[in-house]
């Protein structure tokens, strides 16, 4: 299986990180309860293989663009991926547990990647725009000093592949929702009209996530971006090119 990886997260010896490119395989995602066939099994047994650990040892979140972020630990091993045992309404998950896999999926949303090197605790963080309204990244941020002690300073944090501000047309109501967290000097920066629709709008949801980020006190040097879209790029799934929910994109983080 080919995977996308945050490097300078991986390079720290502390993490595996990876976004799987697109037609790798298919991540479906089950009803409450139900079982996973054997079909979808076998690619996050593949995957699995690869990080040298077992599905067991994965975590998937039941994501509905909430602002609700789980602590995991071990007795969260398998859920998602083997079962579905968790409710739904969660996008973001973290933990301090080695050889567990957090994982998410996505289909245009930001993923975003958190590492508190110090404290070795990590997370993952499915963000559309709701989410970023509603400032998941930084909820996550807040459990993590919460549970683990973390420091603002000792973050690492990534914004996966997404659709970029050139690609992610919106209506204008969004405008006002944005208003929640953004000045009107970010309004500007997140936001700029279409060049051949009127009615429309483009939105940066990451440069949202980064921008509300920077107001909630953590410094530009702890943060990166890929910079790859989604949608125009060619190399991940993307919903709002290809309409089709059965394709998404498997991000994951995991400490070693």
């Amino acid at each position: 299986m080919n995977y996308y990886k945050i490097e300078q997260f991986d390079n720290t010896g502390l993490v595996k990180t990876f976004c799987v490119y697109k037609d790798q395989a298919r991540w479906r995602i089950y009803s409450y309860n139900e079982k996973a066939d054997m079909e979808d099994l076998k690619y996050y047994r593949e995957l699995a293989d690869d990080f040298h650990i077992t599905i067991d040892d994965m975590i998937r979140i039941p994501q509905t663009h909430s602002d609700n972020v789980l602590v995991a630990d071990r007795k969260y091993a398998g859920s998602g991926v083997v079962y579905k045992e968790l409710e739904d309404g969660t996008d973001g998950i973290i933990t301090n547990e080695k050889k567990l896999m957090l994982l998410t999926i996505e289909s245009d949303c930001t993923p975003v990647f958190i590492l508190d090197s110090k404290n070795k605790a990590i997370a993952m963080v499915h963000s559309g725009w709701r989410g970023a309204v509603n400032m998941i990244t930084k909820k996550a941020i807040e459990k993590m000093i919460e549970n683990y002690g973390t420091d603002k300073n000792d973050l690492m944090i990534h914004f996966g592949p997404s659709i970029c501000g050139d690609c992610y047309e919106v209506e204008y109501d969004l405008v006002d929702e944005f208003k929640k967290i953004l000045n009107d000097d970010e309004i500007n920066v997140v936001f700029k009209k279409h060049k051949e629709k009127n009615d429309k709008l483009l939105l940066d949801v990451t440069e949202a996530i980064h921008l509300s980020l920077l107001k909630y006190g953590i410094d530009e040097k702890n943060m990166s971006r890929t910079n790859i879209c989604t949608f125009h790029s060619g190399l991940f799934h993307s919903w709002r090119k290809e309409r089709d929910k059965t394709k998404q994109m498997l991000t994951g983080i995991m400490l070693v």
